[in-house]
């Protein structure tokens, strides 16, 4: 059940008397006077509890809330600042498992595979430039990975062939495999990899 601000103290509160006293025009205005400053001060509570929530806080209180999970605007204008804020609360929570890493970065990108490997790393990998920059997607992952676990951010260009090494033979070439050439005409994709 959700916590929701009452706007209507004033006239809750006309419907409790006992019926003798209802309709008494200075016993209501009586009431009233004493009621609508409870009114006032829910009406000032509910500004502050909606200021600090992420999704309703504004300006300098999103600045306070950047302070308490160590994340700095940097210029950011506030919609992009609360992204981040939730970035930065995801992280703080993270446990270090595959599913905190896949969350962190699902809040700010929309294709990518997470690949496991054993015993303990893993690659996040796109096939197309992702919109945050690889370098700080790459501090995302590693402030949101276990200790001990090694992690990358894995971009290419085009998707992988199926090996990018290897793929020649002495006898043969591969359009698809392997390393470009010289006049980079025939091979392979290559991949930029951020740690």
């Amino acid at each position: 059940m959700a916590i929701e601000p009452i706007t209507t103290h004033v006239a809750d509160a006309l419907l409790l008397p006992l019926g003798s006293y209802r309709g008494k025009p200075r016993f209501e205005a009586l009431l009233s006077s004493y009621v609508k400053e409870v009114q006032k001060l829910e009406d000032a509570t509910w500004t502050v509890i909606l200021g600090r929530l992420l999704d309703d806080a504004v300006g300098v209180q999103l600045d306070a809330l950047g302070r308490l999970v160590g994340r700095d605007r940097a210029g950011m204008d506030d919609d992009t600042y609360r992204l981040w804020l939730n970035v930065q609360i995801r992280i703080n929570i993270s446990e270090g498992h595959p599913d905190d890493i896949i969350r962190v970065v699902s809040l700010v990108e929309d294709e990518f595979r997470f690949l496991e490997y054993f015993p303990a790393s893993f690659d996040i990998e796109f096939d197309e430039t992702p919109t945050v920059d690889p370098f700080i997607l790459a501090e995302m992952v590693g402030e949101t990975r276990g200790a001990g676990v090694d992690g990358a951010v894995v971009v290419s260009p085009a998707p992988f062939a199926d090996s990018i090494l290897g793929a020649y033979e002495e006898d043969e070439a591969s359009e698809e495999q392997g390393g470009a050439d010289e006049a980079e005409t025939v091979g392979g994709v290559g991949a930029n990899v951020y740690r």
